[in-house]
Order: C-alpha cells, then structure tokens, then sequence
C-alpha cells in the first residue's frame, strides 16, 4: 500500500464518523480527485483560500473541522515518516510495509 493510498483510506474512515457509510463511499472518488490522490506533497502545499473553496464543493461532504484536518493530518503523517519508521513505510518505494515485518507484532 502507497502512503497516499493509506492516506485515502485513513481519511475515508475520518469523514465516515458520525454518517452513513454509503454516502461517503459514493462521493470518495471526488475526494480523492480534490485532495489530488492525498499525495503527500500536494495536500500539504493546499492553501487555507484552497481549503476553503472546498466548503463550497457540493460535491463532497462539507465538514470544515474535517476538511482542514486532512491537510494538517497529512503534515503530521509526513513528519513521522520522516522522523521514524513508525508505520513501517519504506521512503525508498513509497510501500508500507506489513504490520508483521515493521515490528509491530
């Protein structure tokens, strides 16, 4: 699993909370085309104006304490990737690796 498709499912879970599952799984592809495939860099380059603008897209689910979390999230999960190898991903591929060879057993 790419770290952007950790970060999609990750999100996927975060705007679930509290609403019907189906109603976020029908509108994730305009997610993930908003928050551009929840690349790393890109997410954490999104201006508060961009943000913003989203709370405007009807085609997504307008939660401003969500909708700005993922960008903040996005920063944190970058960091820790950085500092250590605490969700065992590989910098090198880009790959997470499974729970049973990080460590984590």
């Amino acid at each position: 699993m790419t770290d952007s498709e950790y970060l999609s499912l990750m999100y996927r879970r975060i705007f679930r909370a509290g609403l019907k599952h189906i109603m976020v799984d029908t509108r994730w592809p305009v997610f993930e085309e908003v928050f551009y495939g929840f690349d790393i860099e890109r997410v954490m380059s999104m201006s508060d104006d961009a943000l913003e603008d989203l709370m405007k897209d009807r085609r997504i689910i307008r939660h401003w304490g969500k909708i700005k979390s993922v960008r903040a999230n996005t920063q944190r999960f970058f960091d820790l990737l950085q500092s250590a190898d605490i969700f065992g991903a590989s910098r090198m591929t880009g790959q997470m690796k499974p729970l049973q060879d990080s460590g984590w057993n």
